[in-house]
């Protein structure tokens, strides 16, 4: 997962932990697209970001934590941690980050609607 949010430009990950319920990424974003993508990456996957920026400013830098259970639900194994790697994929992918390839091996793995089909 680090290294799928670590694709997203503007997006640096300073750190990752894990509980025993839930894991926990702190980025460095830097720019309004890169706050604004992975704001909306985390809420689509139901997964926390803190702090929420709601106005960042154009050359803003900030440092954010996200936080994903990753207990199973709804038939995913790893739950909103799935669920926010399913996100990152799809947002990699429409960017032009991943190609259709890479992208719909993950997303099959992780039985998601795959880019393309």
């Amino acid at each position: 997962m680090c290294g799928l949010a670590g694709l997203v430009p503007g997006v640096t990950v300073l750190s990752r932990e894990t509980s025993t319920t839930d894991a926990c990424i702190v980025v460095r974003t830097s720019g309004q697209a890169a706050i604004n993508a992975l704001q909306f990456i985390a809420l689509s996957a139901n997964a926390g970001i803190e702090p929420w920026l709601r106005e960042p400013e154009l050359g803003a830098e900030a440092e954010q934590a996200i936080v994903a259970r990753f207990q199973p639900r709804d038939g995913l194994e790893f739950g909103e941690l799935q669920i926010l790697g399913i996100h990152l994929v799809w947002h990699l992918h429409k960017t032009g980050l991943l190609h259709s390839a890479d992208a719909n091996a993950l997303l099959r793995k992780w039985n998601a609607a795959q880019v393309g089909a």
